[in-house]
């Protein structure tokens, strides 16, 4: 063993320096496994406190496994056995630059320590600062959400209030008569109010301060400023809010005033009390974590003020007594109000003890109320300023390690420079000998040739044998030859105009044309050409001269062929119509064509090395992306379409294909992605689907839609037992608008009225426009109960007919009042319902409305249903009897007082074939709705007139109206006759043949 060195303590044998070594190293490992290992686990885990507790105790046990590990092969060959010349193997002292490398290394490792150890304390504490915002958000927004909610709450018991036709009723009835069970009814509906919503009491209090209040307390109109506020609620119409405010008993209140029975004669406000806690609300009295200074306090902003509504912690019996002017500088709630700092925001500050605290202020929903939480800082920091300690103490004992570490690399470094030259020339003779047995294996197995050309006679000193394959000479003919033995006549020109200005290059001390790289064509022993590429180097003597020139030759034929090859795909993908993309396997773009350009907006050299998601446009759903890239894992090409955004923002539709691209091992290294814009197709289809389904006028769904619609209800009603309702409204005496007002204002009445009626659509409700001036509202999907529906389904009339008290204003400023008529079907009605049986349900409802005057709601029955068949049934078999002469026409003779007959009645009467006779009270009504009456009369005077030209008075009735000149006989008054019977008088002096009065069959014989 040889004696330790004199350059080391007396302490530091071998054995010693290793021991010593080997406990630095821990030392050194030990502090940085401290400061990265709770850094990557507080990063990694920072939301999740059970894992990372976890993560703690096995980053423990894997520190020990390590350390066990690195201690035992670090004492399993001491340092003392092994020759100084395997220790030092391999290392050197090297160059004053490389000598440098180790010493900036240790600066490096003590600057990283430092580094850490103040990025983990800044981190620590900037954590802990981010920790205790999102706390104090969370815990802000949750109790900003439950008193927003309470007071919506109680803004919807005073909209109840407001909208309660009997509350409104019974007050006019008490206003009107003033009975005092009437007023008792009142009192005690009030006190309902009261109690369902959680108020103190409810009144009624009028504009001059009277109404109903509460016995069992005194009456709010005492208050002048409550009377201000009734006045104004009356004044708005609307629900307003007063307070909270301190009455003039010093009491805070906060009060809901609805408006009630607005448009009568005696409007009133409903004052609903609620009589608020010091704390104003319970969510303001708890804090949800163990934290003693953590605090939630209501405010809000009174001019330049800024006015407590709840109790302080440090400051009770504040609620709306204690202010702060908003330009305290420091103040968290000050600094929100003036916007120095956003709501929501950790803000930090001076709260109103100027106590320094943390504070996130939100906004309590649309109540005009701000809710500040907000806790200490020392308190919300100590963990931060402990763990940053700690992180401290680690650092100075890495950096202890880490200067002992560094006083043992200067002892060690000594010693390398006493054996850095043993065995280096056997080692560089050794290099040689490998060296030359590598080259002349490259040289004699390679596929290149591989030569050397005598630069003085231009003969060749040495070919490899590959020669043999690539001209077909061997290696001995090559030496009788020179470059232009081989080279073709412009390979060679070529050669003979380069070389020698390259050499007088070297010569001057060129370095880089001591190398060159050329194509050239050389010629094969059978004539063929051959496409070269040649590495040729300067070969010199010990002076540095050029003798020789060495050369590597190639066979690039596959090569130019393959280029050729893939030039002319190049220039096939660059004139594509179709976006072609190429990217890695990690999507980054390695190639773009033109008409990838043209299409996206993006220049090439814009995206190259960037992802195609640049393109995205977020229009297409993420599970497409999910399809895609499960695909292209699987080897598999995909295809789909894709909504991407042109540069300047405009989104267009493609179909891409992605394939995988594959190198001869089967191995994916690229995507291919070819993109087609099928922009104008999918607008083309769009629009096609929006003028089959979709009215154009009005953009609701049109007729054809409402059927399918209608079709899809009455299947899922009939699986689920479930009931709809159809709508089907009409404006009344549309026709008379449209040709008052011309029809370019009538589209646009009928564009007001979709509006208007889609302004009332809720879930559940669709609005289509059937053509014309009818409309259609679906109720689906409802629970099956009957009398529900029928219920919601007249509430939704009368909305309807409610919206149309306003009257349309057109273009022109004229404003046109307009109503509906509503027919309303139930469905499905029975088992075999279909779309078409649904409608004419409604439009047979819809047409009793209208029959009832306008601004009607009518509900089709059974009965109605039997009428309307029995209806259409009498018409088809009157248009039969018509045409089959199965009408009878009876005249009934009128005389005067004297017995003398002066005129005849001619009744129509039909006579079916299996019903009989058919009175005219049943068969005139239809003949008039259908048109058939024209007929009818057209027959009856047909009929009267070859009668009366059949019989001797008839003719000389007719030949005294001949001299007379008698106006032309119009059927139209028998239009509007519904007795079914036309009276025809005969002027004549002596009056017509009592014998005439007999029965005329529709074409019988005169």
């Amino acid at each position: 063993m040889r004696p330790p060195s004199r350059r080391f303590p007396p302490f530091v044998s071998n054995r010693g320096r290793h021991a010593l070594t080997v406990v630095l190293l821990y030392a050194c490992f030990s502090a940085l496994w401290i400061l990265l290992s709770d850094r990557a686990v507080d990063w990694l885990l920072a939301d999740d406190l059970q894992h990372r507790l976890m993560a703690h105790t096995l980053k423990g046990w894997l520190f020990v496994a390590v350390t066990s590990i690195l201690l035992y092969f670090a004492l399993l060959q001491p340092l003392s056995s092994q020759p100084d010349g395997e220790v030092l193997a391999g290392v050197s002292t090297g160059t004053p630059r490389q000598r440098l490398v180790p010493w900036l290394a240790i600066l490096a490792l003590g600057g990283t320590i430092v580094a850490l150890s103040w990025i983990n304390i800044t981190e620590r504490y900037e954590e802990r600062r981010t920790v205790a915002g999102h706390q104090l958000h969370a815990i802000g927004a949750a109790k900003a959400e439950q008193i927003a909610a309470w007071h919506q709450e109680r803004w919807n018991n005073a909209l109840a209030v407001q909208i309660s036709v009997e509350l409104a009723q019974q007050w006019l009835m008490w206003a009107r008569e003033g009975l005092p069970q009437t007023r008792q009814a009142l009192q005690a509906r009030l006190r309902r109010i009261a109690l369902a919503g959680q108020f103190n009491r409810v009144e009624l209090i009028d504009a001059e301060g009277r109404g109903i209040n509460d016995p069992q307390h005194p009456e709010l109109s005492s208050d002048p400023a409550l009377l201000d506020a009734v006045r104004a609620t009356l004044a708005a119409g609307t629900v307003q809010r007063f307070g909270p405010h301190l009455d003039h008993q010093g009491r805070p209140r906060l009060y809901f005033l609805a408006p009630v029975a607005l448009g009568h004669e005696r409007p009133v406000v409903a004052v609903l009390d609620y009589d608020p806690p010091a704390t104003f609300h319970p969510a303001l009295a708890t804090w949800p974590l163990p934290q003693e200074t953590g605090e939630a306090v209501l405010f809000r902003q009174e001019g330049d003020r800024i006015e407590y509504l709840s109790d302080l912690k440090r400051l009770p019996n504040a609620a709306l007594r204690f202010t702060l002017s908003v330009n305290e500088s420091q103040l968290p709630t000050a600094r929100v109000m003036r916007g120095d700092a956003a709501p929501g925001t950790l803000v930090e500050g001076l709260d109103y003890a100027g106590v320094p605290v943390y504070a996130v202020v939100l906004p309590v929903g649309d109540t005009g109320w701000w809710l500040l939480v907000k806790q200490d800082r020392s308190e919300l920091m100590f963990d931060a300023v402990q763990g940053g300690l700690n992180i401290a103490l680690s650092g100075i004992l890495a950096l202890f390690a880490l200067g002992v570490a560094v006083y043992l690399y200067v002892q060690r470094q000594q010693l390398r420079q006493s054996a850095r030259f043993i065995g280096d020339l056997q080692a560089i003779r050794q290099q040689l000998s490998a060296s030359e047995s590598r080259y002349r294996q490259l040289a004699e197995n390679g596929s290149d040739v591989v030569w050397l050309l005598d630069l003085a006679t231009h003969r060749f000193v040495y070919v490899s044998p590959s020669v043999q394959q690539q001209l077909g000479y061997s290696p001995e003919e090559m030496h009788s030859k020179d470059l232009a033995d081989i080279l073709t006549p412009e390979s060679l020109a070529q050669v003979q105009s380069t070389l020698p200005p390259r050499l007088k290059a070297f010569l001057r001390g060129d370095i880089n044309a001591r190398s060159q790289i050329d194509q050239l064509e050389q010629i094969h022993r059978d004539g063929h050409r051959i496409p070269i590429e040649v590495v040729t180097t300067f070969v010199t003597d010990a002076t540095g001269r050029p003798i020789q020139l060495q050369g590597v030759t190639r066979d690039i034929t596959a090569r130019r062929q393959a280029e050729a090859t893939i030039l002319q795909l190049s220039q096939a993908t660059e004139q594509s119509p179709a976006g072609v993309i190429l990217t890695d396997v990690q999507g980054r773009i390695e190639y773009v064509n033109a008409a990838f350009e043209h299409m996206s907006g993006y220049a090439r050299e814009e995206v190259i090395g960037h992802n195609p998601r640049l393109l995205q446009s977020g229009k297409t759903p993420p599970e497409v992306y999910a399809a895609m890239w499960r695909s292209l894992r699987a080897g598999e090409t995909w295809h789909g379409e894709i909504v991407n955004r042109h540069k300047n923002g405009r989104e267009y539709t493609q179909a891409v294909t992605i394939a995988p691209v594959r190198d001869p091992s089967g191995t994916v290294t690229h995507y291919l992605a070819a993109q087609l814009d099928i922009t104008a197709q999918r607008h083309a289809e769009d629009m096609a689907h929006q003028l089959s389904w979709f009215d154009l006028l009005t953009g609701l769904p049109n007729r054809r839609h409402l059927l399918r619609e209608l079709a899809e209800t009455l299947s899922a009603d009939r699986r689920g037992h479930r009931l709809s309702a159809l709508l089907l409204l009409n404006i009344d005496r549309f026709k008379t608008l449209n040709d008052a007002l011309g029809h370019a204002a009538g589209d646009r009445l009928l564009q007001r009225l979709a509006e208007r009626l889609a302004s009332l659509m809720r879930p559940g409700l669709l609005l289509a426009h059937l053509g014309a001036d009818e409309f259609a509202l679906l109720i689906r999907a409802n629970d099956g109960d009957e009398d529900k529906l029928s219920q919601e389904a007249l509430h939704l009339a009368e909305t309807v007919h409610k919206s149309m008290q306003q009257p349309f204003v057109l273009p022109d400023q004229r404003q046109i009042n307009m109503t509906l008529s509503i027919g309303v079907t139930v469905l499905p009605h029975h088992y075999s319902d279909t779309p078409s049986e649904v409608l004419r349900r409604a439009d047979t409802a819809l047409q009793r409305a209208k029959q009832g005057g306008g601004r009607q709601t009518a509900f089709f029955d059974a009965a109605m249903g039997q009428a309307v068949g029995q209806r259409f049934a009498i018409e088809q078999d009157l248009r039969r009897g018509i045409a089959a002469g199965e009408l009878r026409l009876y005249l009934q003779p009128q005389a005067e007082a004297s017995g003398r007959i002066v005129s005849a009645e001619a009744l129509v009467r039909w006579k079916h074939p299996d019903n009989g006779l058919v009175p005219p009270g049943v068969f005139i009504p239809v003949a008039e709705e259908s048109g058939l009456i024209d007929q009818i009369g057209l027959w009856v005077l047909r009929e009267v007139c070859q009668h009366l030209g059949g019989s001797a008075p008839g003719r000389a009735a007719l030949a005294h109206r001949r001299q007379h000149q008698p106006a032309p006989i119009s059927p139209a008054p028998l239009r509007r006759r519904t007795a079914g019977a036309a009276g025809i008088h005969r002027r004549s002096a002596r009056g017509p043949d009592p014998g005439n009065h007999r029965e005329r069959g529709g074409g019988g014989h005169r």
